[in-house]
């Protein structure tokens, strides 16, 4: 890997599977298909193993998180407009909108299995405005958005553990990983605390294994890093560009999915819009996912 400080851990290494991508974001397993967004130009992607990936969603504005309410309807995130949209069989059309809770942009999304939806948001525009703490929503099964957490640093890519009574979630510019708890039933949260801080890196995407250890995609070096509550590193992929989200799936799931982009220019949309630079790289692991499935 390059440098001593991954002497002791389990090195992997991927490679690129899907190319020509903008910015590729959100990754899900979901019955058999790895789903995920092409995020700035508006396009959602389902795609087996075998097969090109077939376009799904095709929006009009910026689209990040994915998942699914139980009877089947995919949920996706409009950015700007900071709702969560669905599609079901008369179309698409506003699920929860957040607009009136949340500061900027709505960005990941974790969807249980009974449907509860949490959203994060950047809280501010950081190519124009100075930093601002952000919100966590919390959509219910009656599609009203709700604040679930407030006072994160940038909340983004989010899991739940094992049991469903956890929910870890990525402060990005925090630089480390929080862990709540939470009511399976409601879906509220509390007991906040630290559960890793990330010093090597900015968490962005994460997923979680059948270990509750958890795949940190680190803004700012091309890796990932496995990390075990309390922050042991214990696994480390090099991968061939900067990483932005992982999601562990395949026939057994130990195959790590990984959405990497080279050299986004964030300031130019039209750039990011353009640019096939982004990719879906992937490496087999030994710890498979966990049952659960969003």
């Amino acid at each position: 890997m390059g440098s001593s400080r991954y002497d002791s851990l389990i090195n992997f290494e991927s490679c690129r599977w899907i190319e020509a991508l903008s910015f590729p974001e959100g990754l899900r397993w979901h019955d058999g298909r790895l789903w995920f967004a092409d995020m700035y130009r508006g396009e959602i992607f389902s795609c087996c193993l075998d097969s090109k990936p077939v376009l799904e969603i095709n929006w009009e504005s910026e689209v990040s998180g994915i998942g699914w309410l139980p009877n089947g309807d995919l949920l996706f995130v409009d950015m700007p407009n900071r709702c969560i949209m669905r599609r079901g069989s008369e179309g698409i059309a506003c699920y929860a909108n957040a607009s009136k809770i949340t500061r900027s942009f709505c960005n990941d999304m974790l969807v249980d299995s009974q449907g509860l939806a949490y959203v994060g948001e950047f809280g501010f525009d950081p190519r124009a405005e100075p930093f601002k703490t952000a919100h966590l929503v919390l959509a219910g099964l009656d599609g009203v958005a709700r604040i679930a957490a407030g006072d994160l640093a940038f909340p983004n890519g989010m899991s739940l553990t094992c049991d469903g009574l956890g929910l870890v979630v990525a402060e990005t510019i925090g630089q480390r990983l929080l862990h709540f708890d939470r009511n399976p039933d409601s879906g509220a949260l509390s007991n906040r605390r630290i559960w890793a801080e990330i010093p090597q890196g900015s968490p962005d995407g994460i997923c979680m294994d059948a270990e509750d250890g958890v795949w940190v995609a680190t803004v700012g070096s091309p890796e990932l890093l496995r990390v075990k509550d309390g922050g042991e590193v214990t696994h480390a992929v090099k991968t061939t560009a900067q990483a932005y989200a992982c999601v562990l799936g395949g026939v057994t799931g130990t195959t790590l999915f990984i959405a990497t982009t080279e050299n986004p220019q964030f300031d130019d949309l039209d750039q990011l819009r353009s640019t096939k630079n982004g990719s879906i790289e992937v490496v087999e692991v030994d710890i498979p996912a966990q049952k659960y499935s969003s």
